[in-house]
């Protein structure tokens, strides 16, 4: 997966996704630090990327019924950023079944909420 992690992300999660071998983006990297959510969507759109975020604002963003980002998905961590990397460790395998299973789909997206205590699928 191609994934653009928000600067709210930790790094152990994003070193996370690096050991599991994805193509992981600092938005801070892409673009300047502080860059307003929607330039960060529209970034990951034009990349066809993934958002790795705890931003509540990138769920309005980035979703299925909005086509303003048509190649743009998401990962919303909705734990604390303690449980985070654990978390994602314990759902990763989900989230990279389902990116495989939405690459032979129109709507290629991976839109997903990463919670304590279940993983939200939407579409």
């Amino acid at each position: 997966m191609i994934l653009i992690a928000d600067e709210d992300v930790a790094r152990s999660v994003t070193e996370f996704l690096l050991e599991r071998q994805h193509e992981v983006h600092l938005s801070t990297e892409l673009l300047l630090p502080s860059t307003p959510d929607r330039t960060i969507a529209a970034k990951a759109d034009q990349l066809s990327a993934t958002v790795v975020t705890c931003d509540r604002d990138f769920d309005r963003l980035i979703q299925r019924n909005n086509l303003r980002f048509r190649s743009a998905g998401r990962i919303s961590l909705r734990c604390s950023q303690a449980r985070a990397r654990a978390r994602l460790a314990q759902v990763i395998e989900l989230i990279e079944f389902d990116h495989r299973r939405r690459q032979e789909l129109p709507d290629k997206r991976l839109i997903v909420d990463v919670k304590d205590s279940n993983v939200v699928f939407h579409g």
